[in-house]
C-alpha cells in the first residue's frame, strides 16, 4: 500500500505549488483577530489553472488541473479591551488532479481530490498598544480520492484531528505596522477507507509551519501620492485601508473604496472616499437597505 500512496501523493502535487507538502491552499491565516470591533469577513475565489505536461514515450498529457473554489469565513469578537477571540472556518489543504481521457498518455483517465476543513479558534490578548500575543487551537479533516489508470483505487476520510497555534505581534497603528509571527503545530489524521474495494487504514501529519507576516502602509506613500487615482478594498485590515486613504486625500489623489468583503464602516473612512463601489450585498450592509 505504501509505494500507491506515494505514487499518489506525487500525482497530487504534480498540480500544486510546493508549500506545506504541496498541498498548501489558505497559509491558515489568522489575520482577522486584528480587525477592529467585531468582525465578520466572507471570502470566496475561483481558481482556474492550467498544467500540461509532455511525456518522452507518450506524447502530450492535455490540462490536467480542474479548476476549484476557496471558501473561508471568520468571526473577531472583541471581549475587552484587550482580549479578544475569533473562529475562522477555512479549506487550508487540497490538491486536484484529472488527467483527460483520450490521449497516448501514461497516465490517461488519472484522477486524484483531496479536500479539507479547518475550524480554528484563536484569542489574541494585548500586553500593550503596540504587543500582543496570540494562542488557539485548530480542527481539521482530510478526504482523498485517488484512481489511477490500471485499476488502483482509494478513497479515504478521516473524523478530524487537533492541533495549535501560538504567536505574537508588534503594531503601530498610526502608520498601519504590523508584524506578526505564528507557529502552527502539526496535525495527526488516522484515515480509513478503501483501497481496491477493501478496507484500509493508515496516518497521516499535515506539517507544522512558521508565518511571518508583515503589512506597512507609510513606505509606500510617496507611490501612492504620485498616483492619479488610489484603489483599495477590504480583503485586508481596516487600518491599513484607512492609512492608504489618508495618505491619498492628504495628496489630493482620487479615492476609490471596493467594500468588499462587507463589513461595518464608520463615517470617518467613508469621507476619505471620492468613490465607493458596492455590489447589492455590500450596499444594503452599508445603508441597510435592501437593494
Amino acid at each position: 500500500m505504501n509505494k500507491h500512496l506515494t505514487a499518489a501523493g506525487a500525482l497530487l502535487a504534480s498540480a500544486t505549488m510546493v508549500n506545506a507538502a504541496g498541498l498548501d491552499r489558505s497559509g491558515q491565516d489568522v489575520s482577522v483577530i486584528f480587525e477592529d470591533g467585531n468582525y465578520f469577513q466572507l471570502s470566496y475565489g475561483n481558481v482556474n489553472p492550467t498544467v500540461t505536461g509532455v511525456h518522452s514515450l507518450g506524447g502530450p498529457s492535455g490540462d490536467m488541473a480542474p479548476s476549484y473554489n476557496q471558501i473561508s469565513l471568520g468571526y473577531k469578537h472583541e471581549l475587552s479591551d484587550k482580549l479578544d477571540l475569533a473562529l475562522i472556518i477555512d479549506q487550508p489543504y487540497g490538491a486536484s488532479v484529472a488527467y483527460p481521457t483520450g490521449t497516448t498518455y501514461p497516465l490517461t483517465g488519472t484522477t486524484a481530490e483531496l479536500t479539507s476543513l479547518g475550524t480554528t479558534l484563536v484569542a489574541k490578548y494585548s500586553l500593550s498598544d503596540r504587543m500582543s500575543v496570540i494562542a488557539g487551537v485548530r480542527n481539521q479533516s482530510i478526504d482523498g480520492d485517488i484512481a489511477i489508470t490500471g485499476g488502483y483505487t482509494l478513497t479515504a476520510s478521516d473524523t478530524g484531528g487537533f492541533g495549535y497555534l501560538v504567536g505574537a505581534s508588534y503594531e503601530i497603528p498610526d502608520i498601519a505596522l504590523r508584524v506578526a509571527l505564528v507557529y502552527n503545530s502539526p496535525i495527526d489524521h488516522t484515515m480509513s477507507g478503501t483501497e481496491n474495494g477493501s478496507a484500509s487504514s493508515f496516518d497521516v501529519t499535515t506539517p507544522q509551519s512558521l508565518n511571518l507576516t508583515a503589512q506597512n502602509v507609510e513606505q509606500h506613500r510617496s507611490l501612492i501620492g504620485q498616483a492619479t487615482v488610489f484603489v483599495t478594498q477590504l480583503e485586508q485590515p481596516i487600518d491599513a485601508a484607512r492609512a492608504g486613504l489618508e495618505i491619498a486625500r492628504a495628496a489630493g489623489v482620487t479615492t476609490i473604496l471596493n467594500p468588499a468583503p462587507a463589513a461595518p464602516l464608520d463615517d470617518d473612512l467613508l469621507a476619505l472616499c471620492d468613490f465607493v463601489t458596492p455590489n447589492e450585498t455590500e450596499a444594503e450592509s452599508l445603508t441597510g437597505i435592501a437593494v
